[in-house]
């Protein structure tokens, strides 16, 4: 697989129990291991190995190496990147419920998320604490049975921008709207968001900073 300057690359999953032949020979390291064993729920450790490995892979295709030897590190906020191989390769990865995305680009800086549209007890205090008026607005406008669907679209926004940025919620979301395409201003850098449409009960949304970028999207039981 060859990723191009210019480039996003967008894979995605629903992983079901079709995936676990990926586990006959996993990739992971010792570390992630590690984290994989320390959830409650075997769901959860057979879902993280699966992303995990299906990350090492992915890469592994770009960077033209054995997928076990790629190690990761991330900066203070935890926003991962490629510690080795040496590359330019940035990626971000998101994931809700069984569902998986995971973006790729060369020199740009990225940030993607999806969000199973679902019933959370605390979304009125999220969005006293995190929308705008205009964004609080647009949502209280829509019919009761779009309000939900309508809170993820604005929050996957919020979300791709944080990782984008790479600083956690560091930043104020409360002066960042996200309800148009606009260009989003933050410090000296300038972030493009588009909404994604990858699973019929997720909403999704990527960031990066640059407008001058082409998407392709790619399935992951294509490596299956």
């Amino acid at each position: 697989m060859i990723l191009n300057p210019g480039e996003i690359h967008i894979w995605s999953a629903t992983i079901d129990e079709r995936f676990g032949k990926l586990l006959a020979q996993s990739y992971l390291s010792v570390n992630e291991k590690r984290n994989a064993a320390r959830f409650d729920h075997d769901i959860d450790t057979y879902l993280f190995s699966i992303r995990h490995n299906l990350l090492r892979i992915i890469l592994g295709d770009y960077l033209n190496c054995h997928p076990s030897i790629i190690k990761f590190n991330s900066n203070h906020y935890l926003k991962p990147h490629i510690a080795f191989p040496n590359t330019l390769i940035q990626f971000n990865i998101s994931y809700s419920s069984n569902r998986f995305v995971v973006a790729f680009c060369q020199q740009h800086t990225i940030g993607i998320d999806i969000e199973l549209i679902r019933h959370i007890d605390d979304i009125p205090q999220m969005i006293t604490d995190y929308f705008t008026k205009e964004e609080s607005d647009w949502i209280n406008s829509q019919p009761d049975n779009l309000r939900l669907p309508s809170f993820f679209r604005i929050w996957s926004r919020k979300e791709a921008l944080v990782k984008a940025i790479g600083k956690g919620l560091t930043i104020d979301l409360k002066k960042n709207n996200v309800l148009s395409d606009e260009t989003i201003v933050n410090g000296e850098s300038m972030w493009y968001l588009k909404m994604l449409n990858l699973f019929d009960d997720c909403a999704g949304a990527i960031a990066v900073n640059t407008s001058k970028v082409t998407l392709s999207y790619y399935n992951t039981t294509d490596l299956l």
